[in-house]
């Protein structure tokens, strides 16, 4: 079993057979129609026919229908019941994936015959540790991974980079969590995106110290931190609880990967801005970019 956190979309947009299947018929749709994209940079053409298909299941919602009955038939279940925490949920059988009609920047290779990848939506501040310890407890020795794409504020670099963490530490008591991280191929990533990769330390904070410029200086040049975001320790934290107590193999892997939202620091760069930058709508590149990066480490 592995494990991610995420954008639902974005990884919907990776293994949608339906998608690929009208691949030729979206782009000439857009074409006909001359559909304008607000994205105006794009890393591949597949990120321009996700970008197209987000217009393309409005305008025809019987598509949408399909796409979404031919999930099942493909091994993803979309678990609609979120038991009151508000997570969506997506159960993968790795082994029913349709190897062909799929983003052709994957390689779907399932690691075992009963190869899945449970799916959670996103989480917020401790929520994180509630949910993924019962999620550990679950699934044992058989849980090999924990994957979190996600965005974060920059320290360092420009908006649209991408941050890994090798350790995360809590601005509340500055407890540190070391990340075994595997082997985490990032000259592939950086091929693959031409953007610049930080990989250091990363903060997660409450909230407020995104207004205290002292303090991200602070936690920039003192603690080498690249970049904060308001969920990653509770994860970690509770990765390496169970490691300790033996509940999950001690060879579990923790890949923490954000792309740079907006730059704390520099106050034309706020979260607030986010928009003129991305739009989640039509799939944000670098999240894409990260997506496949982790599906092709699941081997």
């Amino acid at each position: 079993v592995d494990i991610i956190q995420g954008s639902k979309r974005t990884l919907l947009n990776c293994i949608s057979p339906h998608l690929y299947m009208h691949k030729d018929e979206i782009f000439s749709w857009a074409k006909k129609y001359n559909i304008e994209l607000k994205t105006k940079t794009f890393l591949n053409d597949n990120d321009k026919l996700i970008a197209y298909s987000y217009y393309y299941y409005k305008a025809f919602p019987d598509k949408d229908k399909e796409r979404q009955e031919m999930y099942l038939r493909s091994g993803i279940e979309i678990v609609e019941n979120t038991f009151g925490t508000g997570v969506n949920i997506l159960v993968i059988n790795v082994n029913k994936l349709d190897k062909v009609n799929k983003d052709p920047n994957i390689k779907i290779k399932p690691a075992s015959k009963n190869h899945i990848i449970l799916h959670l939506g996103y989480t917020f501040g401790k929520q994180s540790h509630d949910i993924i310890k019962p999620v550990l407890m679950l699934f044992g020795d058989k849980a090999r991974s924990l994957n979190i794409l996600g965005k974060c504020g920059g320290l360092t670099g420009q908006r649209s980079d991408i941050i890994v963490a090798d350790s995360i530490f809590t601005d509340k008591t500055h407890e540190l969590v070391s990340l075994n991280v595997g082997e985490l191929g990032l000259d592939t990533l950086k091929n693959a995106t031409k953007c610049d990769i930080h990989k250091g330390p990363l903060l997660t904070v409450a909230g407020t110290i995104l207004q205290n410029y002292e303090l991200l200086n602070f936690y920039k040049h003192v603690m080498g931190c690249v970049g904060l975001e308001m969920e990653g320790f509770y994860y970690a934290a509770e990765v390496e609880n169970s490691v300790k107590h033996r509940l999950v193999n001690s060879k579990f892997i923790s890949r923490f990967f954000y792309y740079v939202s907006d730059l704390p620091l520099d106050p034309t760069q706020v979260l607030s801005q986010e928009g003129s930058n991305v739009s989640w709508d039509e799939g944000v590149c670098s999240m894409n970019a990260i997506q496949r990066h982790i599906l092709n480490q699941m081997k």
